[in-house]
């Protein structure tokens, strides 16, 4: 957040006026996703549906993938998505991501870049 013009903005607000200026920012969904969600354009979207937007919009965004999983997964691109498989997403994308690695581990690990990892590994 921050003040323009004397006006003070919270960060969910600046989220919100991004996503006024460019409906297709991927980061501002994400990121209005961490701030609780939002209404844009009179349609009211929930944390979940924040990343869904960013992963409609950049299906390779690691982050919103990471943070789809913390919210229980969803459906992208017409397919589902379990929490453990969002993370393993994550991570096909950056295998450096360690939030992901860390979620990964307490879906109880899972097979990254072929190799299995159990949930000790993925910490």
């Amino acid at each position: 957040g921050g003040t323009v013009g004397g006006q003070p903005y919270t960060k969910q607000q600046c989220y919100l006026k991004a996503l006024d200026i460019d409906p297709r920012y991927h980061n501002a969904w994400n990121n209005l996703g961490l701030q609780g969600g939002g209404t844009v354009g009179g349609q009211q979207y929930t944390k979940q549906q924040c990343y869904l937007k960013a992963l409609d919009i950049d299906p390779r965004y690691h982050d919103a993938w990471n943070n789809l999983g913390s919210e229980g997964g969803g459906t992208v691109g017409g397919q589902p998505y379990t929490k453990q498989q969002c993370y393993l997403k994550a991570l096909d994308i950056d295998s450096r991501h360690q939030y992901a690695w860390n979620y990964l581990g307490l879906q109880g690990g899972g097979t990254v870049g072929g190799q299995p990892y159990t949930k000790q590994q993925c910490y």
